[in-house]
């Protein structure tokens, strides 16, 4: 069992298999490697939670929320072209507030992770195609990200 104190949902505790390697780290985040997925309060959204640096917690979206349109490669041809292997893919979008309040993605940089061996990277796909701020809209019925944690925070004031 990890314990992590200090996230925004007070202390929680995750089991080791759940944790989620990003071997080459997150750009902007190079240093952070070790995540673990928890759940928030309003499905789809979920939090790519840092294991080394608790205030690190980036919202994200399974990229199946966002539609059938995204993204046009095959996530499994991604995985392979990540050199992370697995038969599982699993493609996460990370969440942004734009200046004008509105809810964006960064379709142009996924996180995609292998759901079996639990190992991910961030890549870049073709900037023609897609931008950091991308507007978005999903239904608040869309399923989380597969494997998101609950929140199971030990702080009676946690909050997502």
């Amino acid at each position: 069992m990890i314990t992590i104190s200090g996230t925004r949902w007070g202390t929680i505790e995750i089991e080791e298999n759940a944790v989620i390697t990003l071997e080459q780290g997150l750009i902007g985040f190079p240093n952070e490697k070790r995540f673990v997925l928890i759940q928030g309060k309003s499905a789809p959204i979920a939090f790519l939670q840092s294991i080394a640096t608790p205030h690190i917690a980036l919202p994200c979206v399974d990229a199946g929320a966002l539609g059938d349109q995204y993204p046009r490669e095959n996530p499994a041809a991604l995985v392979r072209e990540a050199n992370i292997g697995g038969s599982k893919p699993v493609m996460l979008v990370t969440l942004a507030i734009h200046p004008d309040n509105s809810l964006c993605a960064n379709l142009l940089a996924p996180i995609v992770i292998d759901a079996e061996s639990r190992i991910g990277a961030q890549i870049v796909l073709d900037p023609r195609n897609y931008t950091t701020m991308e507007p978005v809209t999903f239904s608040a019925s869309a399923p989380p990200p597969p494997n998101a944690q609950p929140r199971a925070a030990t702080n009676s004031h946690a909050n997502v």
